[in-house]
């Protein structure tokens, strides 16, 4: 009660992964540790990609799905309650990271199919 299932789901999905030792890096670019210019995301490489460090397995991102991939790995339990994102963005990195989780690490979550 009182919050939005899809924003819950991802949020707990990421906060799993922190857990697991898995998440990313959301606080600089994983290459040259620059806060500035953050341009993309790669799964591959774990994390926030600058403009001038983007690559083939960069994701290029806009502002907002950048700003929700660092909310989502640095929020705590308590503060699942105080955001909520569009099903569509939710459903979206959802995807994302549950193939992340699958190619990258073999575990599949046959439940989330359920879920959407």
């Amino acid at each position: 009660k009182g919050f939005d299932a899809p924003t819950a789901t991802l949020l707990y999905f990421a906060h799993l992964l922190n857990e697991l030792g898995m998440g990313p890096n959301v606080d600089s670019c994983v290459f040259c540790g620059s806060k500035e210019h953050i341009a993309g995301f790669s799964y591959v490489d774990g994390g926030f990609v600058c403009k001038n460090d983007l690559n083939d397995s960069t994701d290029v991102c806009g502002s907002r799905k950048l700003k929700i991939l660092r909310y989502i790995f640095r929020s705590r339990p308590e503060n699942f309650l105080s955001v909520t994102f569009k099903k569509e963005e939710c459903l979206e990195i959802l995807d994302e990271l549950a193939n992340y989780l699958d190619g990258y690490n073999g575990i599949k979550i046959t439940s989330l199919s359920l879920f959407k």
